[in-house]
């Protein structure tokens, strides 16, 4: 029987230019089940849990009140008490970026959040995206009876690529940077501010509304541009969550 010297060495070279690993499968597989993660948790108990807390952060922040009315339970009718508390909600995956969106009528009023993660555990992170949403300027600010007509929307900040301004500007509506798909992170020295896939329409528009919101000083440029894919976590309107 001949034997080959460096045997190991070889399989090894070999399985790394196939793009295997002694651990298992590789990245790509991981990358390739992440939506059906993120699906799973859209369409189980962890999302209505997740959009609770960040309504219950949300309205105490604008109010000052910590306490929120309990939620009927779906079986008995009654209020429902600690028993009947769903677990908290776990990240699909592991810890990203978030955001947290105020909507009325169909259009986006309140958007906070950033590449990444605010908390490590997913419900503390949501909460301070809650509070903090309820002091986001940027966007017309709704009145408060406008508010109770609306919905909170979480989402997800998945994939996030960094890039200048010049980069920015050159992908612009290509598949790269497609406005309509990807949300854009507009870093300045005001701040971050979040645009989501579909608002800005347009690189020049997204700036603007950055500017409005105090993230980029006037005639100054953006420091880092982000932009991210986005994966829905739930939304939940203000009147019978």
């Amino acid at each position: 029987m001949i034997q080959i010297k460096h045997q190991r060495p070889l399989l090894a070279l070999l399985a790394a230019c196939l793009g295997l690993t002694a651990a298992g499968p590789p990245a790509r597989a991981a990358e390739e089940e992440a939506p059906a993660h993120y699906a799973a948790f859209l369409s189980g108990s962890a999302s209505p849990a997740l959009l609770r807390a960040a309504l219950k952060a949300y309205l105490g922040a604008l109010s000052g009140v910590d306490d929120f009315p309990p939620i009927p339970s779906p079986d008995t009718g009654r209020p429902a008490g600690p028993r009947d508390e769903p677990p908290p909600p776990e990240w699909p995956l592991r810890p990203v970026g978030l955001a947290l969106c105020l909507k009325i009528d169909g259009r986006i009023r309140a958007c906070e959040g950033g590449p990444e993660p605010a908390a490590e555990q997913l419900l503390e992170a949501v909460t301070l995206l809650g509070e903090r949403l309820a002091a986001v300027r940027g966007r017309r600010r709704p009145e408060a009876g406008e508010i109770l007509s609306g919905t909170l929307e979480a989402t997800f900040i998945l994939d996030p690529r960094t890039m200048s301004l010049s980069d920015a500007k050159r992908e612009a509506g290509t598949v790269g940077l497609d406005l309509g798909a990807r949300g854009l992170i507009i870093e300045g020295a005001g701040g971050i501010a979040l645009v989501m896939p579909g608002e800005a329409g347009s690189l020049k528009k997204a700036i603007r509304m950055a500017r409005q919101a105090g993230a980029v000083k006037s005639f100054r440029k953006p420091s880092k541009i982000v932009s991210f894919a986005p994966a829905r976590a739930g939304s939940a309107p203000f009147l019978n969550p």
